[in-house]
């Protein structure tokens, strides 16, 4: 039953699908309905109740500078373009880090374009790493019947392989800060 419910969800994460520009809601949205839409868009992060994104944090991005303020407290398709890439960014990296991205992406793109162009590449990346994963747990049930043993080994290489990435990130971005301040 472990292997099963270990095959859904890579399955689950390879057919994850983010929004598109034109998937976001074309009327602006209060900060209850933004919250309500997040979820349904971050279900892919739910672990045992813990949430995503609430008020507080939407508050935070902005006076980091992280996305715009609202507009008479209500939130745009560009708010929520932003929240997006935030909160699936935020699960390896420090939302000043963040923000740095996003000015690079804002640099080339537009924020429809962005919120586009990072939905494709995240949804990329998830492929290849569900089914990277899917087939490493086939070759270690060839040798290991534990499902406990076998879900250890797969968290770990998950974690290291996003703890690399994470600091690759961090060096390369270390990289554009000092070459901007010369």
């Amino acid at each position: 039953m472990e292997k099963e419910k270990l095959e859904n969800l890579y399955e689950k994460f390879f057919h994850h699908i983010l929004p598109r520009w034109e998937d976001l809601p074309e009327i602006d949205l209060y900060m209850d309905q933004v919250i309500a839409l997040m979820r349904k868009y971050l279900s892919i992060f739910e672990v045992d109740g813990e949430k995503i994104l609430t008020p507080a944090m939407i508050n935070n991005y902005v006076k980091m500078g992280a996305m715009p303020a609202p507009t008479k407290k209500k939130y745009s398709k560009a708010h929520i373009a932003h929240l997006l890439i935030i909160c699936f960014l935020k699960q390896v990296l420090p939302i000043s880090l963040i923000c740095k991205i996003i000015k690079a992406y804002l640099s080339v793109y537009s924020e429809n374009e962005m919120l586009d162009a990072f939905s494709n590449e995240y949804e990329n990346i998830l492929k290849v790493v569900a089914e990277s994963g899917k087939n490493e747990m086939k070759k270690l049930l060839q040798n290991q019947n534990d499902m406990s043993c076998v879900i250890g080994f797969l968290s770990m290489k998950a974690a290291s392989y996003a703890g690399a990435q994470r600091a690759i990130a961090q060096n390369m971005l270390s990289l554009a800060s000092e070459d901007s301040k010369k």
